[in-house]
């Protein structure tokens, strides 16, 4: 019973271990390299570049929003994310209109024995 999703897994499990470590090791020397460039004020070297940016979030209540909304009459969809669903609770959502967009999303995990 050696099909190609045997064949498959068993290359998996031959190399994950190998691929954990090293994942975990590149990801500290990347982290230490960021670290020694920045301190030595290098920028960019044959191999890597530091760059760095500032990022930045808008934060309002939704209050606020909605008189400003509705003061000049703008009509532009929103994303209700996750937190402002749990927060408005769902005998609140049903009382909007909605739009639902779904996705399905398939993914694998290793089981662990």
């Amino acid at each position: 019973m050696n099909t190609k999703l045997d064949q498959l897994i068993a290359r998996y499990l031959e190399i994950e271990e190998q691929y954990l470590k090293l994942s975990a090791e590149v990801d500290s020397l990347k982290a230490a390299i960021k670290t020694e460039m920045r301190e030595q004020g290098i920028k960019k070297n044959s191999t890597f570049e530091v760059t760095t940016y500032t990022k930045n979030t808008i934060k309002t209540s939704l209050f606020e929003l909605s008189k400003i909304v509705i003061k000049n009459g703008v009509d532009s969809e929103i994303v209700l994310d996750k937190t402002l669903q749990q927060r408005l609770g769902s005998s609140l959502i049903e009382k909007l209109i909605v739009t639902v967009d779904s996705q399905e999303v398939t993914t694998i995990k290793r089981n662990w024995k």
